[in-house]
């Protein structure tokens, strides 16, 4: 085998140029498994990762989804609850009690039926309309958002299931379909200063009191790929559930990190 020694004045060349394949390479596969989460009004995860501290939750709910997940890099990696091969088969493919995450094992602690996870308190426009926002890391063809809710009555201390989205007259009939709220077909990408690129979706919104979740999934046309968001709010006249802190910013009461 014959070796050929570089020059010293080529090595730096030569480490650049490595360096930026491997940089390029993992910002590359950053790109590719970033796509997205609700923003108005925030999703789960979107709270957790940006209304918290990743690295030392205080919010009880993130704190015991970061202590079941061993560590907080899920929190980072905020825009890819998904599943690769949905093809539009979402209650295959994501299973009763992990919605949330999407039925992702590393999105887990999503899943934890507790009543505190932080709400935002919503209401319709006049015309009962909502606009939910979609903060969109990666812009893709869209075949399906989707929008469900929770029925009233519904137990946040038990874990979410496919059949806690059907608000239909007979939710207890096999054969009755999981029907969204809101299904959208076609979105346009925009550019909100501050947030990045968005969806922004005018929705019907159901008529709800109290603690509720909205389920959201975002079905790519040019991909079997499809991403999930569990939203936590409180609508109508139910009384608003949040720590104290959560509206003043005062955090300084919340206990300590604990599952």
């Amino acid at each position: 085998m014959r070796l050929t020694l570089l020059p010293p004045s080529d090595l730096p060349t030569l480490a650049t140029t490595c360096l930026l394949a491997t940089l390029g390479g993992f910002f590359s596969a950053e790109i590719l498994l970033a796509h997205g989460s609700i923003s108005t009004p925030a999703s789960r995860i979107y709270k957790c990762r940006f209304e918290d501290n990743p690295e030392n939750p205080q919010d009880p709910a993130c704190a015991a989804a970061v202590v079941l997940a061993g560590d907080p890099q899920f929190l980072y990696d905020w825009a890819a609850v998904r599943q690769g091969d949905a093809n539009g088969q979402h209650q295959m493919v994501v299973p009763d009690g992990q919605l949330c995450g999407g039925g992702g094992a590393e999105y887990a602690g999503l899943d934890l039926p507790r009543d505190d996870w932080r709400a935002t308190s919503i209401e319709p426009e006049s015309d009962g309309t909502f606009e939910f926002i979609y903060h969109a890391t990666a812009p893709h063809s869209t075949q399906d958002m989707l929008f469900y809710i929770t029925p009233e009555g519904w137990d946040p201390l038990q874990p979410l299931t496919w059949a806690d989205l059907d608000f239909l007259e007979d939710p207890s009939d096999p054969n009755d379909p999981i029907d969204p709220f809101c299904h959208l077909t076609s979105v346009t990408l925009e550019t909100m200063p501050g947030v990045g690129d968005v969806y922004r979706m005018v929705c019907p919104l159901p008529a709800r009191t109290g603690r509720h979740v909205i389920f959201h999934v975002w079905q790519r046309d040019d991909s079997p790929e499809a991403f999930y968001a569990c939203v936590d709010v409180v609508m109508g006249s139910g009384d608003q559930i949040f720590q104290s802190g959560f509206e003043t910013g005062d955090t300084s009461e919340w206990p300590s990190s604990s599952p």
